[in-house]
């Protein structure tokens, strides 16, 4: 199982995984569960075993939740989830470009830099200068 916490070491709120076996859920996949899903619902109901299998079928197979499963089955909010599916796989491919601490991290870290690099300066500045005033 693939996995990605926060990349600063510290506990998360939130962590990302994914069966590494698992498919990512895509609008075809989508689409081809539900045109299975809806002659079962049209004759045996949602209740029925049949659709029960599909849903867990489905869940297993792109590493989602049954909730999730059961809705794609039903025609709801198939692209919210293609779309949270698709941001998940690239948090897991690159976590520290995508994440905003990673990023104000990366930000705070070249400001720090600016400003050592901008101490030399002045400190080597104020050498010349008191090398100057000794020459004369």
């Amino acid at each position: 199982m693939a996995s990605i916490n926060n990349t600063d070491g510290k506990a998360s709120k939130y962590v990302i995984r994914h069966r590494t076996d698992a498919e990512w859920l895509t609008t075809a996949i989508c689409d081809s569960y539900r045109k299975k899903a809806i002659p079962i619902i049209s004759e045996m109901g949602e209740a029925s075993e049949a659709f029960k299998q599909l849903r867990d079928e489905l869940a297993y197979k792109c590493d989602i939740t049954s909730l999730m499963a059961m809705n794609i089955l039903r025609g709801y909010h198939a692209q919210g989830y293609v779309a949270n599916e698709k941001y998940k796989k690239k948090l897991m491919e690159n976590p520290s470009e995508n994440n905003p601490k990673e990023q104000e991290r990366r930000e705070f870290e070249e400001w720090k830099q600016q400003k050592i690099e901008l101490e030399e300066m002045r400190r080597v500045q104020r050498h010349e200068m008191d090398d100057w005033i000794i020459e004369d």
